[in-house]
C-alpha cells in the first residue's frame, strides 16, 4: 500500500470543510502477511447553520448580523446562503447558491443576488455612499486536483449619492467638474461627467492553484489566486477593468510552528471613453487584513475639497475708499480616498497558545507586514510594520487581534500624514 496515497485521501477529507477532524488507521487484514485495511474515522462538522448576533468592529462600529447557510443540503453537497448585515457603514442582504458538481466532471456553478447600501464616510473615507443591486453567475471547471478556471458575469447597478462636503475628485467624476487652483477654483472639465447612476455588465475570469492542507488555520502548501475582470463597452455605463493576485505559502517548521509568506496585488483602470477606475471601485490598505498598525483605510491618497472664499468688493466712492481683494480658496478634507493600485505583503509565524491544549480553533502570530495603496506603480513610499496577533474561532464569531509598531510612520508627511494605531481588533466577522 501507498502511505502517500492514503495521506492524500486523508487530506482531500480534510480538504471538503465538512469534518472537524479525520484520522486514518491501517490495521493487518487477519490471516494475511501483505494486505492491510485503510480506515477512515471522521468527526462531521454541521453542515447547516442559522445565527444572529452582534458584534464589533474598529471600521464598522457594531455590527448586527444575520446567516442562514447550509452547506450540504439534503445530504447533496450543494450550498445555500442568506446572509443579512447591518451596521453605521452597511447594510447588505445577500443570497447565493452553489453546486461543487453541477456536471459530473466536478464543473461547479454558482448564483448570487445582493442589495447593498454603503456609506463610505462613516468608516474613515470619502464622503459619499452606493447602493448597489447585482446578480451574478459562474462556472468553475477543474483542471486537476489543485487547479482551477472560473468564468463569471455579473450585472449591477449602482446609485452614487453625494453631498455638498463630497470632495473634487467626487464632483469631477459625476459633474465634470476640475480644480484648476486656488485662483479659480473648481471649473466645467472636459465633458459632463459620468452622472450618478451606473448599470455594468462585467464578465470575469479566474485561475485558482489550492495545495493546502486544510481549510482553517493550515500548516502546509499554499494557494494562488488570479482573476481578471472588465465591463463591457456599450452595455455598461462605466468601461474599466480589475486584475488581481493573491499568494499566500505555509511551511511548517514543526507540529506547532507554522510559517506563511502572502501577498496581494491589484491594479485596476479605465478605458474607452472612461478615463480612470470610478473612485468606489478604489482600493485601500492599512489595518486589520493589510499593514496592521496603521489605522484602517488609511495607506493611499487623500481627498480635497475647495471652498470658495468670496473677496471684497471694491468701492472707490467710499469714505474712505474700499479696496477690492480677490476671491480666494481654500483646500481642506484630506480623508482616505483610495488608489488604483495595491501592493500588500506579510510574514507571519503562527504557533499555539502556551499551555492551552486547543490548536484547531485558536492560534498566535508574529508577523511583519508592508504595503502601500496608491495610483500607478512604485515601491519609493511603502509602509511598514510588526508584531503579534491572535485569532480565535469562537463560538459567537471570528475573532482577531493585533498589537503593531510602524516601523516607518511619517505623521507630519504635508501631502499624506500617516495615521497610527497600535491595538486592532475585529470580533464577529469572518476574516
Amino acid at each position: 500500500a501507498s502511505s502517500s496515497k492514503i495521506e492524500r485521501s486523508k487530506t482531500r477529507l480534510e480538504r471538503l470543510g465538512y469534518f472537524e477532524s479525520v484520522n486514518v488507521e491501517t490495521p493487518p487484514v487477519p490471516g494475511t502477511a501483505d494486505q492491510i485495511d485503510v480506515n477512515y474515522s471522521v468527526v462531521e462538522k454541521s453542515s447547516g447553520n442559522l445565527s444572529a448576533g452582534v458584534g464589533f468592529s474598529q471600521v464598522q462600529g457594531i455590527v448586527i448580523n444575520a446567516n442562514l447557510s447550509q452547506d450540504n443540503v439534503f445530504g447533496s453537497g450543494k450550498r445555500v446562503n442568506l446572509a443579512f448585515n447591518n451596521s453605521d457603514f452597511l447594510t447588505s442582504y445577500q443570497f447565493g447558491f452553489f453546486n461543487p458538481y453541477f456536471t459530473t466532471d466536478g464543473v461547479s456553478l454558482g448564483y448570487n443576488l445582493g442589495y447593498t447600501d454603503r456609506n463610505a464616510g462613516a468608516i474613515n473615507i470619502a464622503n459619499y455612499s452606493t447602493t448597489v443591486a447585482n446578480a451574478g453567475m459562474d462556472f468553475g471547471i477543474p483542471l486537476n486536483e489543485f487547479d482551477q478556471l472560473r468564468f463569471g458575469v455579473d450585472l449591477k447597478h449602482t446609485k452614487l449619492k453625494t453631498s455638498d462636503n463630497s470632495s473634487d475628485e467626487i464632483q469631477n467624476f459625476v459633474s465634470g467638474k476640475v480644480y484648476k487652483g486656488t485662483a479659480l477654483g473648481l471649473q466645467p472639465g472636459p465633458d459632463d461627467g459620468n452622472g450618478d447612476n451606473y448599470l455594468t455588465f462585467a464578465p470575469s475570469v479566474g485561475w485558482t492553484h489550492d495545495t493546502l492542507n486544510r481549510a482553517i488555520f493550515p500548516s502546509s502548501g499554499g494557494q494562488q489566486r488570479l482573476s481578471a475582470l472588465a465591463t463591457l463597452p456599450g452595455v455598461s455605463k462605466l468601461e474599466y477593468y480589475k486584475l488581481s493576485y493573491k499568494h499566500q505559502e505555509y511551511f511548517p517548521l514543526s507540529s506547532d510552528f507554522t510559517f506563511r509568506l502572502q501577498a496581494d496585488i491589484a491594479y485596476g483602470d479605465g478605458y474607452g471613453d472612461s478615463d480612470e477606475l470610478p473612485f468606489f471601485e478604489n482600493y485601500y490598505g492599512g489595518g486589520t487584513g493589510s499593514v496592521r498598525g496603521f489605522k484602517n483605510n488609511t495607506l493611499g491618497p487623500r481627498d480635497h475639497l475647495t471652498t470658495r472664499i468670496p473677496g471684497i468688493v471694491a468701492d472707490p466712492n467710499a469714505n474712505p475708499p474700499v479696496v477690492g481683494t480677490p476671491d480666494t480658496f481654500s483646500n481642506s478634507l484630506n480623508r482616505p480616498f483610495g488608489g488604483s493600485t495595491k501592493m500588500v505583503g506579510s510574514a507571519e509565524l503562527f504557533f499555539p497558545v502556551p499551555f492551552l491544549p486547543e490548536t484547531k480553533s485558536v492560534r498566535l502570530g508574529a508577523f511583519f507586514d508592508a504595503g502601500r495603496i496608491q495610483n500607478g506603480f512604485g515601491l519609493n513610499r511603502l509602509k511598514y510594520s510588526a508584531g503579534v496577533s491572535g485569532e480565535w474561532l469562537s463560538p459567537f464569531g471570528a475573532l482577531s487581534v493585533s498589537a503593531a509598531m510602524p516601523l516607518n510612520a511619517d505623521k507630519n508627511d504635508a501631502v499624506q500624514p500617516d495615521q497610527t494605531e497600535f491595538f486592532q481588533f475585529n470580533f464577529g466577522q469572518n476574516f
